[in-house]
């Protein structure tokens, strides 16, 4: 909400920011996490937010050609710190998601294979 917010007189901006965020959500609904992990190598839209962040930010810049531009420079950075956040989020979400199941879980299958090879 605030990325659209920073690009509330850009409607090209706006419009890319409103995307990146659709193309996560749609790939989190939709996708398996294979697909995710190949999105991320070749189209990341966190990547792409951080992308328009900082062209937004040289444009800031040089409207107000000084080092700083009052309150959208705590925007942009709070901006940025949520972005960051959620990738490291994203990062921790697929990393449970890859981990295998625990050994308990091939001892019980093992045992049950067992004891239906055992009742035939």
């Amino acid at each position: 909400l605030n990325l659209l917010s920073i690009c509330i007189n850009d409607h090209e901006s706006a419009i890319e920011a409103a995307q990146c965020c659709a193309d996560q959500v749609r790939t989190m609904v939709r996708s398996s996490r294979g697909k995710e992990l190949l999105m991320l190598m070749y189209n990341d839209p966190y990547a792409r937010m951080l992308e328009l962040l900082d062209r937004k930010e040289e444009q800031f810049f040089e409207e107000y050609n000084q080092n700083s531009f009052g309150p959208k420079q705590i925007v942009l950075e709070k901006v940025r710190d949520t972005i960051v956040d959620t990738i490291k989020l994203r990062s921790q979400r697929l990393s449970r998601e890859a981990l295998s199941l625990p050994p308990t879980h091939f001892l019980g299958l093992n045992i049950l294979s067992l004891l239906i090879l055992i009742s035939f």
